[in-house]
C-alpha cells in the first residue's frame, strides 16, 4: 500500500514537472523530478524494512486461526470438530450386527500442551497435517475463543 502511494507520488510530480516543463527549461525540470524520485525511492525504502511488520498485524492472530479453521480447502477443521470445536458425532454405521459411532472429541477446552501433541500423534481417523507452530498458535486461539463454557 505505501509502495503504491509512493508511486503515485512520484507520478503526480512528474506529471506536475512535464506540464512546468515549458516554463523551468528541460534540465531544471529533470533535475527537480530526480528529486522527488530519490526522495520517493528513500522513503520506500524505509518503508519496507516496516512491511514484514505491516503484513504481520494486517490480521491478528486469532483471525489467521479462523482461517485456517474454517477454510475448506485448506486444513478446515471445521469439517469434523463443528464451528465450535464441539464434540461432533462424526459418522454412524453397522459393524457385525452392532451399531458404531465416529465421536469427535470437544477441542475447544484443552489445555495448549494436549492440542499441540493431539495435532503430532497418529490418531487413525484424524489426517496428520505438518503445522507450524504459528499454525498451531493461531488455531488454538481462535478454537479455545470458541468455547461457549467460559464465553465473556
Amino acid at each position: 500500500m505505501k509502495k503504491s502511494y509512493h508511486a503515485c507520488v512520484l507520478l503526480l510530480a512528474w506529471h506536475t514537472l512535464a506540464q512546468a516543463d515549458s516554463s523551468l527549461g528541460s534540465a531544471a525540470a529533470e533535475t527537480a523530478l530526480e528529486s522527488v524520485a530519490q526522495e520517493v525511492e528513500s522513503s520506500v525504502q524505509d518503508s519496507s524494512q516496516d512491511s514484514s511488520q505491516d503484513i504481520e498485524s494486517f490480521i491478528t492472530p486469532q483471525e489467521y486461526g479462523a482461517n485456517l479453521y474454517e477454510n475448506p480447502r485448506g486444513i478446515g477443521c471445521i469439517k469434523c470438530h463443528g464451528k465450535d470445536g464441539e464434540e461432533t458425532l462424526l459418522a454412524s454405521y453397522v459393524h457385525k450386527g452392532k451399531q458404531r459411532h465416529i465421536i469427535v472429541p470437544r477441542i475447544n477446552n484443552l489445555a495448549f500442551d494436549a492440542f499441540k501433541i493431539a495435532l503430532s500423534k497418529d490418531s487413525g481417523v484424524m489426517p496428520k497435517y505438518n503445522l507450524t507452530d504459528e499454525e498451531i498458535n493461531a488455531i488454538y486461539l481462535y478454537i479455545t475463543s470458541r468455547n461457549k463454557t467460559f464465553a465473556k
